[in-house]
């Protein structure tokens, strides 16, 4: 032993006679090991300096310095066990953060050491070693911070462990070192202070004054050791200090700085917390999850330390990763260590057993830093048992959850109110809970888990034998909250209800999760809560799984009829949206069955609305009708006023889709008043939908525009996705007869995107077909046969039966504009059987002028002409006075043809009539056109030879035009090009 090192050296908590190696304190002895003997004299020797892991293994193990080993490491951990009063809170052997450790040889009494007396004249700028890796991410924060330390002189990062504060701490205090704070240099430095180590104020001294190199002999006639610090730290000028790890000793960390900062004025603090200093002046700094850019490139950067060939192709899997780690660094950083082994997708995989995965930090970090458990762990120790209990029972809720949900979740465990809110504060406050505002309910205050913490409360809550307890608690909640914001998103305020119902959906689940078998009727009705809100918003995958999910609970749960019914109503609608169109007549049926055994009025009429909108959907429109009539009259008879208006919507929409207008017109405007006596927003912007295509097709452009208008407004208002995506596609309709083709693509895409986020195959189909129909109108046929196909494939696939008849109808338009005149005649005839066949009188009747045109073309004059009289004359007792001003149009060129030049005349001129009050661009254009033919015929028949060559020159430009440009924002449709067609015929026949 070294002459120098005496025999017996005197700590706090014992004494250790260094020649015999034994341990001496009042509660027990102990014996060193010959190791442990020799690293303690290595530490005797080198008080208050920080000695490198590296460096004892070389002084006192021989190590070679290329040799990796935790074994200082261990050795240290054994030799704080017998010398220390409390290992985990060494006051001689101090860790030196991601360095190595020192030692302080205090006296029992706790005065300072007998070191040398004087400060070193030497002193460095900075205690801070260079970063081993690149600082990524944060660059946003990190400004923040400069900008706060101009007119600030604390700034404390708060944020949950694992949030980068540290890192970004040193990276500020550094860039402020090299740049200087507000124009002015940092001649005194920048230090680093890690008070990991520190229990009490005298700690938190010691520290300080070794991280600057100080050492203190105390002089009581003159001033305090925090006073002699600050005078120090004063002499030395300009400079900043980064306080790291204060919330474990926040209050004595506190006052050192304010007490600090009083003597040395030009000083600075950065400090870094899980919890704020509260001192005055004090500017904190929230650190939350990065963004998820940032995190996905600190994600690969650390990966290709690892392995230097790592890619990720899909920026959306890397982004769930990340967001699945929180965005937090210490977890991407962990989870990228393993990147040697495992790809991203199997990590993601993985982090269900988040705290084994994620356990290999580097050597050289902090042990807290090493793992995430031990991470978290750091924190859970900072709490009374109290807070613990809280922090547990708030692991139920899956998402961010409203202040008043955690309250009675919590009074289940404390019932105490002030307990509950303080208790609440004080964890937010230390960043286990953290703010959680949402944009779509930004009046309610809600909190919420980073995923990390939750898991690891959750198996807290686990091992203290309470989760039983605290999951009834949240489910009665949940359950209660979700039904009665499910009954109020039909009414005024309804966007507010639909929006905290969207909010709750992720616990709703876990209600149906938990409680399938220990609570199956609480959980069946969490299940019909959601899809209040999946029905709108979808996507409607989601919410026929909800759904098959809570018949298999009703069924082994033996639930009463009534409730089992309501499943399988919804279950209907949802396989119908999807297009299963026999999965959800089966599934009507069964709901009906059962309602009228549970004697359950509402649900049995509900039911009978489901089974007839499949009907209708499959052709058996009169079957659909008697149905609809029979959930209206029980409906009316028990006085459920939403449920009739339902029904009479559906006996609506029948009567329009068969082209009885001025019916489906009464129908649906006495459910829109009846909707808004009610205070039912749903009910009259589902009318107003509808209204619109009635008004429409009644040749009311503007009266349609304001309902269509008002619809999408209402639907966007209760956030009914469904409904909007409705709504957009009409007005792209009413746009694509107006002629303005960007605005009608701009809507029909709008539609389609919500309807595909949805799921809703069977509309997804319709609206595919209303795209053909708008490449029709600017000619490109090519375009509008793939979207026909595409859509004739999904009604095919969804059993629409309607929109089959109507999409081999768009078909022949198709292949008759080709001058496929045989293939058009096949498809016009499969179509007018399906029309006829579902009973869609308004297609029949298109369907048949259609056919009227191409046996003009071909020359077929009388079949033809029969045709267009047969479907002019439905047309008009179906009042489709848009569709009957093309059709005599179409009839005017043909009766001129045959001569018939009175009938020609009275044809033409009231197609224009017609097409001028709707506004139709194309439908213009085309009159123009049939005018020219007609007069043409005319001149040829009784006018003179310049009258002739009047009427000849003016068809003949009709006949040559050429298409235009079809980038162009002009209509040039099948419809005008059908008609020059035409045209050219008349062009060709001799002078009379």
């Amino acid at each position: 032993m070294d002459a120098d090192v005496p025999s017996l050296l005197q700590l706090r908590a014992c004494r250790v006679d260094l020649r015999t190696r034994s341990v001496l304190r009042e509660d027990r002895g102990a014996r060193l090991s010959t190791k442990e003997a020799e690293l303690l004299v290595y530490l005797t020797q080198n008080p208050a300096r920080a000695i490198s892991r590296e460096e004892l293994l070389q002084e006192v193990w021989g190590y070679d310095p290329s040799v990796i080993s935790r074994t200082a490491d261990t050795t240290i951990q054994r030799l704080r066990s017998k010398i220390e009063r409390n290992p985990r809170q060494p006051e001689h052997i101090l860790t030196e953060h991601g360095h190595g450790y020192r030692f302080e040889p205090l006296a029992p009494d706790g005065t300072a050491p007998s070191l040398p007396i004087a400060r070193s004249t030497e002193t460095s700028r900075t205690n801070f070693r260079a970063d081993p890796t690149p600082f990524v991410g944060r660059e946003r924060d990190l400004a923040r911070v400069a900008d706060l330390l101009g007119p600030s002189r604390l700034v404390t990062l708060r944020g949950p462990g694992g949030a980068g504060k540290t890192r970004l701490a040193r990276r500020a205090a550094l860039d402020a070192l090299r740049d200087g704070i507000a124009g002015e240099s940092l001649s005194g430095g920048a230090y680093f202070v890690d008070l990991a180590p520190a229990s009490t104020e005298d700690d938190v001294v010691r520290v300080v004054a070794s991280s600057l190199a100080l050492s203190l002999v105390l002089d009581h006639r003159r001033h305090d050791a925090i006073s002699q610090i600050g005078h120090a730290i004063a002499d030395r000028g300009p400079l900043v200090l980064v306080f790291d790890n204060c919330e474990q000793i926040v209050a004595p960390a506190a006052h050192v700085a304010g007490r600090l900062m009083d003597v040395a004025p030009d000083m600075r603090i950065i400090a870094t917390s899980r919890e704020a200093l509260h001192l005055t002046g004090e500017r904190v700094l929230e650190l939350g999850p990065m963004t998820q850019e940032e995190a996905s490139e600190l994600f690969a950067v650390r990966a290709r330390a690892v392995r230097p060939d790592f890619r990720v192709d899909d920026a959306g899997l890397l982004g769930r990763l990340v967001d699945a780690l929180d965005r937090l660094p210490l977890a991407i950083e962990l989870a990228a260590a393993r990147s040697g082994l495992l790809a991203p997708e199997r990590i993601l995989e993985r982090l269900q057993e988040r705290f084994r995965l994620l356990s290999r930090g580097p050597r050289d970090a902090t042990p807290r830093h090493r793992t995430l458990r031990a991470t978290i762990d750091w924190s859970w120790n900072l709490l009374d048992d109290d807070e613990r209990t809280a922090l547990t029972w708030c692991a139920v809720f899956r998402g961010a959850f409203p202040v008043e949900a955690a309250e009675y979740v919590l009074l289940g465990a404390h019932p105490d109110d002030d307990f509950v809110l303080d208790v609440l504060e004080t964890l937010r406050e230390r960043s286990l809970l953290r703010a959680h505002a949402a944009p779509e309910d930004p009046e309610t205050p809600r909190l919420r888990l980073f995923e990390s913490v939750r898991a690891y409360a959750e198996e807290k809550l686990d091992e203290a034998g309470e989760a039983d307890a605290a999951r009834a608690r949240h489910r009665d909640w949940m359950v209660q909250r979700a039904e009665e914001l499910a009954t109020a998103v039909d009414a005024t305020g309804g966007d507010r209800a639909m929006a905290r119902l969207g909010l709750l959906l992720d616990d709703l689940l876990a209600v149906v999760d938990r409680h399938a078998e220990d609570a199956p009727e609480i959980a069946v009705r969490a299940a019909l809560a959601t899809v209040t809100w999946l029905y709108r918003q979808g996507p409607m995958r989601t919410h026929q799984e909800v759904l098959d999910r809570a018949v298999s609970i009703a069924a082994a749960g033996n639930l009463s009829d009534s409730l089992r019914a309501r499943v399988h109503m919804r279950r209907s609608i949802a396989l119908r949206h999807q297009g299963r169109a026999e999965e959800g007549y089966n599934a009507g049926e069964q709901a009906l069955e059962l309602a009228q055994r549970g004697g359950d009025a509402i649900t049995m009429g509900e039911a009978m609305v489901a089974i007839a909108a499949l009907q209708r959907n499959r052709g058996r429109t009169a079957e659909s009708d008697e149905m609809n009539r029979k959930a209206l009259a029980l409906h009316l008879e028990h006085g459920h006023r939403l449920q009739a208006r339902r029904a009479k919507s559906a006996l609506a929409f029948t009567a329009w889709k068969q082209g009885r207008f001025p019916e489906g017109e009464e129908l649906y405007r006495d459910v829109l008043a009846e909707a808004r006596a009610d205070d039912d927003q749903a009910g009259a912007a589902t009318a107003l939908t509808s209204l619109g295509l009635v008004l429409l097709d009644q040749g009311r452009p503007k009266d349609a525009e304001g309902a269509m208008l008002e619809s999408l407004e209402l639907h966007e208002a209760i956030r009914d996705r469904r409904g909007a995506a409705v709504a957009a596609g009409n007005l792209a309709r009413l746009a694509v007869n107006r002629g303005q083709v960007r605005k009608a693509r701009a809507r029909y895409q709008e539609c389609l995107l919500g309807l595909r986020a949805m799921g809703d195959r069977r509309l997804e189909g319709v609206v595919t077909r209303n795209l053909g129909v708008l490449c029709m109108s600017k000619g490109l046929t090519r375009q509008a046969e793939e979207h026909f196909r595409m859509a004739l494939a999904i009604a095919r696939e969804t059993d629409d039966q309607w929109n089959v008849g109507s999409v081999l109808s768009d078909l022949g338009e198709v292949l008759m504009h080709e001058g496929r005149h045989a293939e058009a005649a096949v498809r016009y005839q499969e179509a007018l059987v399906k029309a006829e066949e579902v009973g869609d009188h308004r297609n029949a009747a298109i369907i048949r002028g259609n056919l009227s045109v191409l046996h003009h073309q071909r020359g077929e004059l009388d079949t033809a002409a029969a045709l267009n009289r047969l479907a002019l004359g439905e047309l008009g007792e179906l009042g489709l006075k848009r569709a009957e001003g093309y059709f005599e149009a179409y009839g005017a060129l043909l009766c001129a043809e045959r001569g018939e030049l009175e009938r020609a005349r009275t044809l033409v001129d009231s197609a224009s009539e017609t097409l001028h009050t709707f506004g139709d661009v194309k439908g213009k254009a085309l009159t123009e056109m049939c005018s020219a033919g007609v007069r043409l015929v005319e001149a040829r028949t009784n006018g003179t030879t310049e009258q002739r060559e009047t009427a000849e020159d003016r068809a003949q430009r009709f006949a040559e035009e050429p298409d235009p440009d079809v980038s162009s924002d002009t209509l040039h449709s099948a419809d005008t090009d059908q008609g020059r067609r035409l045209l050219r015929r008349l062009l060709d026949l001799p002078p009379s």
